[in-house]
């Protein structure tokens, strides 16, 4: 009705008038248990064909059910055990549905068969039954996982290609719109599932959209499966199995809040400067050494030879025998100044006392002997350091 006669409309503020009424007479259809209330039964028809003021009561379902796989999914937030909550419900729902059909069959069996079935039972002596364990029922087996999973990725593609599936299923192509018209769609007859069709003979994925739930949490499982891998890592083990729109991006987005991930908070603080970095400093006064390798040079090994040796010896076996490369194992020692972090580097033939002594002659003759040296604890620093203290040992200085 229109608002000026809302206004003044006696129903709309004050109800209908047998509400207030004393002389209105109600039919007493008796009570109710919870279990007899249906549509079907007796008395909920007897009261709709009761006489006088009645209410006209509409059921209506909701457009959209329970959603319980959602529900289950943000709870636990774990693939894993969302997928093995669902599969224990799937399994209970079918043992309780057999055991339905069980007691129908049951049922239409004819009554003389039960009476007999009756008599015998009370004859029979009462025996105690041996429970047996079915120890098959106590664990998932592999099949009610992958098909558990394969029911979680057919509810995420419900949800965001209703369209596509139903091109498909009627026998049409996709549309030119469709986020997934690139990857050619089809549609698994067995699973009900959209797959890719890739270039690879064999390899049909499954398409899943991004920025859904479950997508997010199955790159999680496969990240943490495979210690904590790295996004190229992960990307290559979750397209094994199904193929995730703007995969790369959706790795990276839900490796970034894994835990391995975050910074972790050091209360540590960075060592003090020394004093000869900071005051009057000299370049090549304190130098740090160690050595790399080992590396591998070839050398060439043309050498004469005496005319004898070539009297002697074929000239073809001289000529490969000069040609031939040889490659020898040496190392590099790197000397650093800690001032002005010059570096130099020096090939050693041998990593040991005589190659260090030999390059720090070297280094003392370009750039002058230094305060200190700072090196590691090889034996050839050892060595090197205990040669050079018995030669400063020896000198005479006040005669020097």
């Amino acid at each position: 009705m229109d608002l000026t006669e809302l206004i003044n409309s006696d129903l709309f503020y004050h109800g209908p008038k047998w509400l207030t009424n004393n002389n209105t007479k109600f039919q007493n259809v008796g009570e109710m248990s919870d279990e007899e209330v249906s549509l079907d039964s007796d008395e909920l028809k007897k009261a709709f064909q009761m006489q006088g003021p009645h209410v006209n009561v509409l059921f209506a379902s909701l457009d959209e059910e329970d959603d319980v796989i959602k529900d289950i999914l943000e709870r636990h937030k774990n693939w894993r055990k969302s997928v093995n909550v669902i599969a224990w419900i799937r399994r209970f729902w079918t043992n309780f549905k057999n055991k339905v059909d069980q007691q129908k069959q049951n049922k239409n069996k004819t009554a003389t068969e039960s009476r007999k079935m009756t008599l015998r039972n009370k004859t029979k002596t009462k025996q105690k039954k041996k429970i047996q364990i079915k120890y098959d029922e106590l664990y998932l087996k592999p099949e009610d996982v992958t098909n558990t999973e394969n029911l979680l990725f057919k509810y995420a593609q419900s949800r965001e290609f209703p369209e596509e599936i139903s091109e498909l299923s009627e026998g049409t192509e996709v549309s030119k719109s469709s986020k997934i018209k690139k990857l050619i769609p089809t549609l698994d007859e067995e699973t009900g599932l959209l797959r890719h069709t890739s270039r690879i003979v064999g390899y049909n994925p499954i398409i899943l959209p991004k920025d859904h739930l479950i997508t997010r949490l199955f790159i999680q499982d496969i990240h943490k499966k495979f210690g904590h891998s790295g996004p190229s890592l992960t990307l290559y083990k979750v397209r094994k199995r199904v193929w995730i729109l703007a995969g790369r991006q959706q790795v990276k987005k839900a490796i970034y809040k894994c835990s391995c991930r975050k910074t972790i908070l050091l209360n540590e603080r960075m060592g003090q400067i020394p004093e000869w970095r900071t005051q009057n400093p000299t370049i090549w006064s304190r130098v740090g050494t160690d050595v790399l390798g080992p590396l591998y040079v070839t050398m060439d090994t043309t050498t004469s030879t005496k005319r004898e040796d070539r009297d002697e010896e074929d000239e073809d076996a001289v000529e490969e025998k000069s040609k031939t490369p040889k490659t020898i194992k040496t190392f590099a020692i790197l000397w650093t100044d800690l001032i002005s972090r010059g570096v130099m580097v020096d090939l050693l033939y041998s990593a040991d006392t005589e190659g260090v002594l030999r390059s720090l002659r070297k280094v003392t003759a370009i750039y002058g002997s230094a305060k200190i040296y700072y090196s590691d604890n090889a034996t050839y620093y050892k060595k090197t350091s205990m040669e050079i203290k018995q030669f400063m040992a020896t000198i005479d200085w006040p005669k020097v």
